[in-house]
């Protein structure tokens, strides 16, 4: 501590930088911005002296208490922006795009200013519940919940079976699947009270090509084997397509 000055009662920006473990130009950019936002709360306390050189009372408590804040230790047992990127193979700034849709964290002062700790078992619990779609199935619990293979939920969905693609997977509503299993059709025929693809495109008034997409985003359908037409309930797909317009935002066909 620069005892020349702090002597007379006052201290420096070298007497703070020292007592908080930071550089005297951190200092001098704290009261920068400190300044220009109208000192708010948290940030460096506004010196006594301003013009040419900052100077604060020496033993001012809110100063004392800014000091400590900022010196205190991390909590226990936590990880770092960085330390996190590296445990769960991402980047840093993927982390705090994680910090801002709501991961836990604990916000601490560092050495060089406020930080983000996290838990790293609080992390991985918060990633699984953000990776579902709420009141759905991925394909292997519907796989265990129909005691069949994966590559048989696979074959469903490529004959029509309803699903949702979101997040890289394709996602399945228990009972919608098994409606859709219940009124399958045995192989040879059209099923009752639908339509080709030829005749949906006509009934919604889009082209063709439209109702080839559709299938691809899930569209319920029902298929009578690999390389055999599609079959549509018109109602149905009217219902798929509102409940898309609602979670994307794409228009429904009049």
């Amino acid at each position: 501590m620069s005892n020349s000055v702090a002597t007379q009662g006052w201290w420096t920006r070298a007497d703070i930088a020292d007592m908080a473990g930071v550089t005297t130009q951190w200092v001098s950019s704290s009261v920068y911005f400190a300044r220009r936002n109208g000192w708010p709360e948290g940030g460096i306390p506004r010196p006594d002296r301003e013009g040419g050189r900052l100077l604060w009372e020496a033993g001012r408590a809110d100063v004392l208490a800014w000091i400590e804040k900022r010196t205190a230790p991390a909590p226990g047992g936590s990880l770092t922006v960085t330390e996190v990127a590296a445990r769960f193979g991402v980047s840093p700034k993927m982390v705090y795009k994680w910090v801002g849709a709501g991961c836990p964290n604990t916000k601490a002062f560092g050495r060089n200013g406020p930080q983000s700790y996290f838990d790293p078992d609080a992390v991985e619990a918060w990633r699984s519940k953000r990776a579902r779609v709420p009141g759905r199935v991925n394909a292997p619990e519907l796989a265990d919940a129909h005691d069949v293979t994966a590559e048989t939920v696979a074959q469903w969905v490529g004959h029509g079976c309803p699903h949702l693609r979101a997040r890289g997977r394709n996602w399945f509503d228990p009972a919608a699947v098994d409606a859709w299993l219940a009124a399958r059709p045995e192989p040879g025929g059209q099923p009752e009270g639908t339509v080709g693809a030829a005749g949906l495109a006509e009934a919604l008034g889009v082209p063709v090509y439209r109702v080839w997409a559709w299938n691809q985003a899930g569209v319920p359908r029902t298929s009578l084997g690999n390389r055999q037409a599609s079959y549509y309930d018109v109602e149905a797909v009217r219902a798929w397509l509102a409940s898309r317009e609602q979670r994307e935002g794409a228009p429904v066909p009049a």
